[in-house]
Parts: C-alpha cells; sequence; structure tokens
C-alpha cells in the first residue's frame, strides 16, 4: 500500500488495517517455518506495510496503538543475584556476608567429604 493512500485514511481505519496486517504476518511466518509457503518475500512486504502504518500514526499524534513499556521485574528473587552483584563489584551487606559464609560452610571440600565417609 502506498504512503499517500495511508496518509488519506483516518486513525481508526489505520489501527484496523495495523490488525489485519499483524495477523496476516503471523500467517505468513506459519506458512513459511511449516513449508506451506515458498513466498519469502511476502513476510517483508507485510512488515514494511505495519511500518508504513505505524509511522504514519505517529505522525498523526496517535501513539494508542504502541505497546505499553515493560517496567523493570523486582530482582529480590532472580538466582545467582550475589553473584552478579559481586561481578559488577557492589559491595556486600554484612547479612549477605553472613549467608555467604554458611553456604561455604555447608559446602565444605572434596576431600573433607571424602575423609568423613
Amino acid at each position: 500500500m502506498k504512503p499517500g493512500e495511508l496518509r488519506d485514511m483516518s486513525p481508526e481505519e489505520l489501527r484496523i488495517r495495523l490488525g489485519e496486517l499483524k495477523g496476516d504476518l503471523f500467517k505468513a511466518t506459519y506458512e513459511l517455518r511449516s513449508r506451506q509457503s515458498e513466498d519469502i518475500t511476502r513476510r517483508g512486504l507485510i512488515k514494511r506495510d505495519i511500518a508504513r502504518i505505524m509511522t504514519i500514526l505517529r505522525e498523526k499524534g496517535e501513539e494508542s496503538y504502541l505497546p505499553q513499556e515493560k517496567t523493570p521485574k523486582d530482582k529480590k528473587g532472580r538466582k545467582g543475584r550475589k553473584k552478579a552483584d559481586r561481578r559488577r563489584g557492589e559491595q556486600e551487606s554484612a547479612s549477605e556476608k553472613k549467608e555467604s559464609a554458611k553456604v561455604s560452610e555447608k559446602k565444605g571440600s572434596r576431600k573433607e567429604k571424602r575423609a568423613k565417609r
């Protein structure tokens, strides 16, 4: 679709067309991956049309079609957090030092474990 034709459309019509194109893109991707279609250019053309519509909507000041920005997740429960912090050079708090000391005591060395057997 040509940009001139798209600029003549209302924002609501553009949003509808954007939804249709996203569905077409999904179908084209599925067909390519399941080898139902050999037309590899179709996906690229659909992506260009989507970009054109998004650009025109942005020019018109209609940005409600854009996805919401993701908020950063709470990093408290992430595995390996302490190691990552140490790699970055962040200082450990006193409680973290105690916890890491307890863990290292529990682990022990292999030689110690073998000697206990």
